[in-house]
């Protein structure tokens, strides 16, 4: 009797560690499942952010590089009003104008750039810049933005002020990033400011005289290009300026 309770007592305890070692493979095999899962989808999300790095790379490797537009509006508006107070300007206008002051300014960089390359000199001085002016602006047109530059270089030389509308520092900071040459002289850079204000005023006060006649309280594209053809110098300087198609000149209440 005591050898049959032993040996069932031996069956039970047998059954029950091969219970717990079932469950216990269970368990183990559950866990490895799980980190398996885990670590395949962490495989799978590291790939896709790699993926999603190297598309993002790639356009902005591809993509074009943004061109900055030179704006002088807010100083086209002040030097109006220094010349007509009474007078507006239309948005459209606005935009010719700036388009007019952004091709002299390259023309008259450009020539510089190519006399100091011609000189064999590093430094780009205010006689690079009058002799430009006198190449590439016609008639009293050059004669008096000489003049206008001059006198504003002495009064920087002697007052540290050129008295300008204009931005000197702008215009030095598109100077330098152009590269006309290794070195930018401050007393250039205000002569080449004062050209573009000179030249900005003449244009103005025609426009505005244009508006005036036609009994108009505000300069339209319309008055620009009647000012610009009724002029010779500043028609034989502007005339081929290419205007913006989006641009209407025809209408007067632009």
């Amino acid at each position: 009797m005591k050898f049959s309770t032993t040996f069932f007592l031996l069956i039970l305890v047998s059954r029950k560690a091969i219970v717990e070692s079932r469950s216990i493979t269970t368990r183990r095999e559950k866990t490895e499942s799980v980190q398996g899962y885990d670590s395949s989808v962490l495989r799978e999300s590291m790939q896709l952010n790699t993926i999603e790095a190297a598309s993002k790379s790639n356009f902005h490797a591809h993509k074009k590089p943004t061109k900055k537009i030179r704006s002088y509006s807010s100083y086209i508006f002040k030097v109006l009003k220094q010349v007509h107070p009474d007078t507006g300007i239309s948005k459209k206008a606005m935009s010719i104008m700036n388009t007019f002051i952004n091709d002299i300014f390259d023309r008259l960089a450009s020539e510089a750039g190519k006399l100091v390359t011609y000189n064999k000199k590093a430094t780009l001085s205010p006689r690079e810049i009058q002799t430009a002016v006198r190449l590439m602006l016609p008639g009293k047109l050059a004669k008096h933005s000489v003049s206008e530059g001059t006198n504003a270089v002495t009064k920087f030389s002697y007052k540290g002020n050129a008295g300008l509308i204009f931005p000197v520092h702008i215009v030095a900071s598109h100077l330098r990033a152009r590269k006309y040459a290794t070195h930018i002289a401050a007393e250039a850079t205000v002569y080449l400011t004062a050209v573009l204000e000179y030249i900005c005023a003449e244009i103005l006060e025609l426009a505005g005289n244009a508006a005036r006649d036609n009994k108009k309280s505000r300069i339209v594209p319309r008055h620009i290009i009647l000012a610009v053809k009724n002029d010779p110098e500043l028609n034989s300087l502007l005339g081929r300026v290419k205007i913006s198609p989006l641009t209407k000149i025809t209408k007067e209440n632009d």
